[in-house]
């Protein structure tokens, strides 16, 4: 819109400070809810189905969890069973409002030591960029990250031996994931990456 001055020269008229802004933030904020909305709805379906997985536990089931984890004795069913139904409970009490988003590359979720609006799981761009289901997905990196709750599973990343948390990255964890499956180690039932494995 257009205005004239007392000098009768046209000027633009400008919008109101702030508006634009505004609309950028709610739209951003809108699809952040979106997303996070729909990760925990896909997590939930995942869960379900493995929780009628490990209920069943017939040779098709207990051949996928030994792949998986390169064991399927009862005690691990039995320790996984309780994790997942953990996770339920956790999926179904959280809401996109205990989330928060980091522009930080090297993150793609984290929670840290609870999950609450106080104290939100941290997602980055990585989470975002994701495909909701399948590997490395949002899907089950939620899965990965709630094992770690000490009311789920209490799972931490194990790194490779020699290795700290600091100078570990991301593929030599899942590298030692792998390598305590062929060792048929007990550990897998406690690193966050062989959990993850099971709901991708």
């Amino acid at each position: 819109m257009s205005t004239s001055n007392n000098m009768g020269r046209t000027t633009q008229a400008q919008p109101k400070p702030g508006v634009n802004v505004c609309i950028v933030k709610k739209e951003i904020t809108n699809k952040f809810n979106e997303i996070i909305t729909n990760a925990l709805a896909e997590q939930l379906v995942v869960l379900n189905k493995r929780k009628k997985d490990l209920y069943r536990w017939e040779e098709q089931e207990k051949k996928e969890f030994l792949d998986i984890f390169g064991r399927n004795e009862i005690e691990a069913n039995k320790w996984l069973l309780r994790g997942v139904e953990a996770m339920i409970l956790v999926n179904q009490r959280v809401k996109s409002n205990c989330f928060k988003y980091q522009d930080d590359e090297c993150i793609f979720a984290k929670v840290q030591g609870g999950i609450s609006i106080e104290n939100p799981v941290i997602v980055g761009p990585k989470f975002f960029h994701a495909a909701v289901k399948g590997y490395d997905s949002q899907v089950s990196t939620l899965c990965h990250e709630f094992s770690h709750l000490s009311e789920v599973l209490y799972t931490d990343d194990l790194s490779p031996p020699g290795k700290n948390a600091e100078t570990t990255s991301a593929e030599e964890y899942r590298e030692h994931a792998e390598n305590l499956v062929k060792a048929k180690s007990r550990d897998v039932m406690i690193n966050g990456y062989n959990i993850e494995r099971y709901f991708e």
